[in-house]
């Protein structure tokens, strides 16, 4: 009896390497028409959530000029004849006010910050907003406040020194939140519409594309939405789901450069092979643009891979 001593031959696979896909893989049909029920499917979460903060950013805005109401009342209400008797408001609606007053510079910081998110979500990264700053500082020196005040192992000194300062800073900052939370929420209202309002167009399109795919050498019947994107209508089974997205942006942004099928070909002289990057530079375009071009001239069967990454004219 002999015994032999055996080497494995692949080694296990870490947890990232089993996450990994195939790219090959993605390249097939079925694998590109599952992308787009995917990202139908983010699409419609993103939408939801944009409708949620579209429909609160009204109400939080009339929230936010009430609390103002009381505070202009009573100062306008000193302006009188010296025979009318000065306001008495309840005290409960000062207290009532000075909650609601708490709970608006929250909401308005929270209400900023998720729309700058969702918006991002539809139409890219969002420049910062100072308003924002001005909310998340106002919030941090409140609580501070809190806790200089009620801190048991402070100091005394400077707890003395500490909350007549912040006391000046509340006497500018807590007018001015008012009209800063105006122009700060009104305009995160008007980027969340608009983002509701691209990704009710980008989700339609994903849905007819999904629900009646362009068959080969076939013409996709024609819907409402093909008026809005044209461009995603001509988009083929094997078209990348990065394209639909150009198309989308394409029908809104009118002065992006269309690429078509003759460009692709026009820089690929018969006889010479290119590959992708040389390609790409030669276009000027971006990659998923690159990947609908190609994936549609190997369809149409004027252009064929002559090897890993190289591209010729079909002879």
């Amino acid at each position: 009896m002999s015994i032999i001593k055996t080497t494995p031959t692949t080694e296990a696979a870490s947890g990232a390497d089993l996450l990994q896909l195939d790219a090959a893989l993605l390249e097939t049909p079925a694998a590109k028409r599952a992308l787009q029920v995917g990202l139908l499917q983010a699409k419609r979460e993103a939408l939801a959530s944009a409708g949620v903060l579209a429909r609160c950013g009204r109400p939080l805005l009339i929230a936010v000029i009430a609390v103002s109401f009381l505070h202009i009342w009573d100062t306008i209400a000193l302006v009188k004849p010296t025979w009318v008797g000065e306001l008495q408001l309840p005290a409960a609606l000062y207290h009532a006010t000075a909650g609601a007053f708490t709970l608006a510079i929250d909401a308005a910081a929270f209400y900023c910050v998720a729309a700058s998110g969702t918006a991002a979500l539809a139409l890219g990264p969002q420049r910062r907003r100072w308003g924002v700053g001005f909310f998340m500082l106002l919030t941090f020196l409140l609580n501070a406040a809190y806790v200089v005040r009620y801190a048991p192992a402070l100091d005394a000194a400077i707890r003395t020194g500490v909350l007549p300062l912040l006391d000046v800073l509340f006497a500018f900052l807590l007018p001015a939140f008012i009209p800063v939370a105006v122009v700060s929420v009104e305009g995160a209202a008007q980027r969340v519409e608009l983002a509701r309002l691209r990704l009710l167009v980008e989700t339609t399109a994903l849905e007819e594309l999904i629900q009646s795919p362009v068959k080969l050498g076939g013409q996709k019947p024609q819907k409402a939405s093909q008026s809005i994107l044209g461009e995603t209508a001509r988009l083929s089974v094997g078209a990348s789901v990065e394209a639909l997205g150009e198309a989308v942006a394409g029908a809104l942004s009118p002065g992006r450069p269309r690429y078509a099928l003759a460009d692709l070909v026009a820089h690929l002289p018969i006889g010479e092979r290119r590959t992708r990057h040389e390609l790409q530079q030669a276009l000027g375009c971006g990659e998923s643009t690159l990947d609908r071009l190609l994936a549609e001239a190997v369809t149409a069967g004027q252009v064929e891979r002559a090897g890993r990454g190289m591209y010729q004219v079909k002879g």
